[in-house]
């Protein structure tokens, strides 16, 4: 991974006019007031690249990076995050936003790359956030391919450098990693330690916790943990709207509640789910969320209910 050339070695980097010419094409485009300003700028630095400092070089860099990415132009996204990584060399940020880009764009070996560059920085440069937010991205990466050891190292060191620097989002996010390790790998009295903190750390008003409460509760409820369960899933109500999501959700809180004996939450959820199904085309019901409530309802021995439930659901299967 090439830094930028220092003062004396950038001769040839830029043609006489090319500056110019590039401004005259911005103008003639007209893109995006941001793009427009950070492109601008990014000419006029390589209009004399001898004097152009690599600091800027690498900040304008970063901004088109982020602005690309937020368009979904992830290849120009990722040649311009490696563009400030190399103008910058010391920019732990940009070597993160590159590792990033290039896992979603499926280059894993490039992403590797530049997320270990990131924590070696990272940690030579005093950029903690940068680095236990690559540690997380790698952990993820290698919990994809199997290494569970790997992954469950970098979760525990980003986990506890979060902790001892008071980064609370990451600090949630790994212990949500180290929850799914333990989960998926059978150890569950260690998963539902972790799980326990994960919902803690996270809270009820973060973006995540539709897929952090799902995954907790639907865990819990297999492992026959109802009223733990109950407590998870029913954070996913206030942010199921549409009525599919809703209804799934209806469905997951109404077995938990038919388990854990709270025969009011279960009507609530039940009467709810079912009214919102009568609504739906058959062809839109999926089978899972009828299975709960078909369980529910046997657990809390409303037999009618139950096997109306269950024939929907064997009528969703077959559809599907």
């Amino acid at each position: 991974l090439c830094a930028w050339p220092p003062p004396g070695g950038r001769r040839g980097l830029s043609r006489p006019g090319s500056a110019r010419r590039r401004l005259a094409a911005l103008v003639a485009m007209g893109p995006d007031p941001v793009l427009e300003a950070a492109l601008t700028q990014l000419a006029a630095l390589s209009a004399d690249p001898d004097t152009a400092r690599p600091e800027a070089v690498g900040s304008v860099c970063m901004q088109i990076a982020r602005w690309a990415d937020g368009h979904g132009s992830t290849a120009t996204a990722l040649a311009f995050a490696q563009g400030a990584a190399m103008a910058s060399p010391a920019d732990a940020s940009a070597g993160l936003l590159a590792g990033s880009l290039a896992r979603k764009l499926g280059e894993r070996a490039r992403a590797e790359t530049w997320l270990r560059r990131t924590i070696v920085l990272g940690r030579r440069n005093g950029d903690r956030l940068s680095l236990f937010q690559a540690c997380l991205v790698l952990g993820e990466m290698q919990a994809e391919r199997g290494d569970v050891e790997a992954a469950r190292g970098l979760f525990l060191r980003a986990f506890r450098g979060a902790r001892r620097s008071g980064f609370r989002e990451i600090k949630a996010q790994a212990l949500h990693g180290l929850f799914q390790l333990a989960a998926q790998g059978g150890r569950p009295d260690d998963a539902d330690v972790y799980a326990r903190s994960t919902l803690h750390a996270f809270g009820r008003r973060h973006p995540r916790v539709p897929q952090v409460a799902r995954d907790i509760g639907t865990f819990w409820l297999e492992r026959g943990k109802y009223a733990e369960a109950l407590s998870a899933l029913r954070l996913l109500l206030p942010y199921a709207r549409r009525p599919v999501d809703r209804v799934e959700a209806l469905a997951a809180v109404a077995r938990a509640a038919a388990g854990a004996r709270n025969e009011e939450v279960f009507d609530e959820a039940a009467a709810e789910a079912l009214q919102l199904l009568r609504r739906t085309p058959p062809e839109e019901l999926k089978s899972r969320p009828l299975l709960d409530l078909a369980r529910g309802a046997a657990e809390m021995q409303r037999w009618e209910s139950a096997e109306r439930a269950a024939q929907l659901a064997l009528d969703a299967a077959v559809r599907s």
